[in-house]
């Protein structure tokens, strides 16, 4: 991510990212009580959220897919409905899964399992972005 952000995004700010032992890294709580965002962390964490505060704000919702946890509709419908619990806009919403390259495991099992609208991200090709989307 710390190639993908700073290239795609105009003004990137990271919220929070989930970390195995801390769900939610402590100075992130405070962050995201600042911003009047609140988690649960039993339902609903995902990997990474982070911000684009440019002119209008996106909000990125990021999974990393080290051999599953990709952003699948039902994943999707979740991250959105917390979003507008937040009073988060579902047009400020992005959703972005990142594999390690378009040839390792996860990305071969679960690319087929993208949710439309959202987007991949492959470590090996910094460069490039997948959009899927129904024309």
């Amino acid at each position: 991510m710390e190639d993908w952000a700073p290239s795609r995004l105009r003004k990137p700010y990271v919220i929070t990212i989930s970390e195995p032992g801390n769900k939610v890294f402590i100075p992130d709580q405070a962050l995201l009580a600042t911003l009047g965002l609140s988690i649960d962390t039993s339902d609903l964490l995902p990997d990474a959220i982070i911000a684009d505060v440019d002119d209008d704000v996106l909000f990125w919702f990021i999974e990393v897919a080290n051999s599953d946890g990709v952003i699948d509709e039902g994943r999707q419908a979740k991250l959105l409905s917390w979003a507008q619990q937040q009073s988060i806009d579902p047009a400020q919403c992005r959703f972005l899964t990142a594999f390690l390259s378009r040839g390792d495991t996860a990305a071969r099992k679960r690319l087929k399992d993208l949710a439309p609208n959202s987007f991949a991200f492959f470590a090996a090709e910094p460069g490039h972005e997948l959009a899927w989307y129904p024309l």
